[in-house]
């Protein structure tokens, strides 16, 4: 609903602006670092987790079980997917490394019952293998100092109690893949310690002892060595490897112990196929293998699951052929009644109305990872299709991120938290019948429940997004494009307002006279509720192209103020985007790009005051806290990097900044997430070391508050006062703006003052605005009562924030005061007459 126009020009604010000047005196607080004199507290073991990151990604791997020849569904069930790879099993027990608890990855094991331990900490393990008596794992694990300082790979064993870390190789060079013979006597494994023969299979005793290599003559390159698992003369000694004479022919399976020596694993038509990734049946006759070779309607050369008999003249069985990529497989279980569990991407079907659409490679998902970069997930919500060029593409005149061939999205998506931190709000694209449109929705945290947002008056062609929650989770400010498309083929954009609720449109930020219209965009609250910071398009000496960023009141939306204009005044061209509020709604940072062309590395964050008053460069570190930067070109980063750093989301305390950017300056190089401090500038990566694009991160801000207070006091007398010490505590991982102390004494008790480290309140209004509490602190409020009314007398406080608290239990609290009448007055004592003398 837009407002009109009424007298003197002032537009009449529609039911959202009526509502909101209701609202702010709730949330017009001075935005501060905090009350003066707060004390730190013991963060609550909620707040100690890391708070997550949500993002947009592309190339998550995770653990499928094989149900057809054409599906595998997820190990673990339904629900987020941990980053697993690379099982192999004994039986019913599954081993297999992950990032679940660690930003590199730790081996696990999954039980026949289904539960999973962790039995490593502080490594970076990978191809974990039980040895046959199902006692103890063997992997490999990186270990600096290595030649030229690099990181190489030794060989280790851990019990599969957790227990017993012992490390078998410790050389200069990589070991790898390791694997023990069903008499548990010998260790094979891959490794390169000859520079002329390149990597090859050794084998040495388990328990120690020197090493003889297995493969070599030849030539080419030997690796993931596998033992038969059958403890007999017909099978301990069978060993199938992966060998590589050239990249032109590929990879081949080979088997030794058989008599006849070093011999192709695969006969007929499959010996000529690309294959690789041995793994032994449990009785020991015959494998399972992947292979590139396959007819199918997939849209990469992916591998596929295969089972070779033990009869090398018989075909190959496919075993799964699914439109993704598959990395290992293993089989679980018995001969009859087991089944095969694979290492694959977790990308889900693109959301296509009416079709059963197969898995698809190139769709992004919604995905998370805790903010120390553990646990990274796939929370398995498709929300677009991105154009396979842009993995490809080398021409800077072309983006095929935001420009995509006919059939694929633009990467104009977007997730947020809830203020309560227990859903997210994201972009997807869909089929909408008339193409691809663009629709908001919400899930849970943990991808799960997810709903369509009924937002009112789409049009069939529209695109929403952008979708942000006021602090309150009362309403939604996002963009919506009428009709939505690419290029020249997409409509006017502009932002709008809508009840969370209902989906009723209550509002629409109108630009004033002379601003262009119809691009308008990512709109972002401030955490007190009371501005919105969003992107239009700006005219610099009658030229299009540009953006600025633009704040507004919520209150009065007539208030528009050019905020890139105040700190880059005049002609100065910039493409300024993506703003964030700090968490204490003091600062905004922002995209800043001021060269021509994807190829010009002349991109940075930029902050800045909410007044638009003060400006200094965040990234990149050649203008680093440069308030004149801010009004001039930024520097080139094409060799120092970070190339292209954008679309920041600040932690909960206000002390870093996730972004994104390419690992390189090449224009087809895919985006990561990094993290940057902002008192220091240093830099760390945060999803570098996963395969694929991370983009649009938005992080976890809820607050847990509570409030404190004494159960009873000492008595105090009708008519006099006496002091309460009030504590409310920020438990975090945010700060909590627009914190309120609530206090409903009964009449036996009249509240005199209230004070507080830093400041006082207006005793009348029985409500203390403490501002921004940082979290982990506690701010004492000292409350000073009067007795009116001998008796027991309770008094109850709550304290509540601009932020939804997710645990409002520990909200409220009450003290008793015990009023007691006056003390009887003292007599006063007859005097004494003195005797008259006569």
């Amino acid at each position: 609903m837009n407002g009109t126009a009424g007298p003197g020009g002032q537009r009449r604010l529609g039911r959202l602006g009526a509502s909101l000047l209701l609202l702010v005196p709730l949330f017009a607080v001075t935005a501060a670092s905090g009350p003066s004199g707060a004390d730190p507290v013991r963060p609550t073991a909620a707040a100690t987790a890391p708070a997550r990151v949500t993002f947009a990604g592309t190339g998550h791997r995770s653990l499928g079980r094989v149900t057809d020849t054409e599906t595998s569904a997820p190990l673990f069930g339904a629900g987020p997917a941990h980053y697993d790879v690379q099982a192999t099993a004994l039986g019913d027990t599954l081993v297999f490394a992950s990032r679940r608890d660690d930003k590199r990855p730790q081996i696990y094991l999954r039980a026949p019952d289904g539960s999973v331990r962790k039995l490593t900490s502080g490594r970076d393990a990978a191809h974990p293998r039980l040895t046959p008596d199902g006692g103890s794992v063997v992997f490999d694990s990186a270990e600096p100092g290595g030649p030229d300082g690099r990181k190489q790979r030794d060989l280790w064993l851990v019990r599969t109690d957790g227990t017993g870390l012992t490390r078998l190789t410790d050389t200069p060079y990589d070991e790898q893949s390791p694997t023990v013979s069903a008499d548990g006597q010998r260790l094979a494994y891959s490794a390169d310690p000859d520079a002329a023969t390149g990597t090859q299979i050794y084998v040495r005793p388990l328990a120690g002892g020197t090493a003889t290599a297995l493969t070599g003559t030849l030539g080419g390159k030997a690796t993931e060595p596998a033992f038969n698992p059958v403890n007999d003369a017909a099978h301990r000694d069978l060993l199938a490897y992966t060998y590589t004479a050239d990249a032109g022919t590929g990879p081949r399976l080979r088997e030794l112990g058989r008599p006849d020596g070093d011999q192709p694993l695969l006969a007929g038509t499959a010996a000529q196929w690309r294959t690789h990734g041995a793994a032994w049946m449990p009785d020991g006759n015959g494998v399972l293998f992947l292979s590139t070779n396959h007819t199918c309607t997939c849209e990469g050369d992916w591998n596929h699951v295969w089972r070779a008999p033990p009869n090398v003249d018989q075909d190959p069985q496919l075993v799964l052929s699914e439109n993704r990529d598959l990395s290992s497989v293993t089989w679980v279980g018995p001969p009859d009644g087991g089944y095969p569990v694979v290492d694959r991407l977790s990308e889900p079907a693109p959301v296509v109305k009416g079709v059963d659409a197969t898995p698809d490679q190139r769709v992004a998902t919604l995905q998370d990872v805790r903010t120390d970069g553990s646990d990274p997930r796939d929370l398995g919500v498709p929300v677009l299709q991105e154009d396979p060029a842009a993995g490809t593409n080398t021409d800077p005149a072309k983006d095929p991120l935001f420009q995509p061939a006919a059939g694929y999205d633009p990467w104009t998506e977007r997730q947020n938290y809830t203020p309560d931190g227990r859903r997210i709000v994201v972009t997807r694209f869909e089929d909408g019948g008339e193409g691809r449109i663009e629709r908001i929705w919400t899930t849970d945290a943990d991808g799960l429940d997810q709903k369509v947002m009924p937002l009112a008056g789409r049009g069939p062609r529209d695109w929403d997004t952008d979708p942000t929650f006021s602090p309150d989770g009362k309403y939604l400010a996002f963009t919506r494009t009428s009709p939505g498309g690419v290029g020249s083929a997409s409509g006017p954009g502009r932002i709008l307002i809508a009840d969370a609720a209902t989906g009723a449109i209550v509002h629409e930020v109108v630009p004033p006279a002379g601003q262009q219209n119809g691009g308008d965009a990512q709109p972002t609250w401030s955490p007190d509720g009371t501005l919105l910071a969003f992107t239009r398009d700006a005219v610099i000496d009658g030229k299009g192209g540009d953006k600025h960023i633009w704040t507004v009141p919520v209150g009065d939306l007539n208030q528009q103020k050019d905020l890139s204009a105040a700190n880059c005044p005049g002609n100065c061209s910039v493409i300024d985007d993506s703003p964030a509020f700090s968490p204490d709604g003091r600062s905004i940072a922002f995209n800043r790009k001021n060269g021509g062309g994807l190829v010009d590395e002349r991109n940075g964050l930029v902050l800045t005051s909410v007044s638009g008053d003060s400006c200094q460069v965040l990234l990149p570190a050649a203008a680093r806290g440069s308030a004149d930067a801010c009004r001039r070109q930024l520097p080139d980063t094409t060799v120092t990097g970070p190339h292209q750093p954008r679309d920041a989301a600040w932690t909960a305390d206000g002390s870093r900044i996730v972004f994104s950017a390419r690992d390189d300056a090449p224009v087809d190089c895919p985006e990561n997430l990094y993290v940057l401090t902002v008192a220091t500038g240093h830099i760390t990566p945060l999803t570098t070391e996963l395969p694929g694009r991370q983009k649009e991160p938005g992080v976890e801000q809820s607050v847990d508050l509570t409030v404190r207070a004494p159960g009873t006091t000492p008595p105090v007398t009708v008519g006099k006062s006496t002091d309460l010490k009030v504590d409310v505590v920020d438990n975090g991982p945010a700060a909590s703006p627009g914190t309120r102390l609530t206090m409903a004494p009964p009449a036996g008790v009249t509240v005199t003052a209230v004070t507080y480290p830093g400041g006082t309140c207006d005793a009348a209004a029985l409500q203390c605005d403490l501002g921004v509490v940082p979290p982990g602190t506690t701010v004492p409020v000292t409350v000073t009562v009067t007795g009116n009314v001998t008796g027991d007398q309770p008094i109850d406080w709550s304290v509540a924030g601009s932020v939804i608290d997710p645990r409002p239990g520990d909200n409220s609290a009450r003290t008793v005061v015990p009023v007691r009448p006056p003390a009887p007055p003292t007599p006063t004592p007859t005097p004494t007459p003195t005797p008259t003398r006569t």
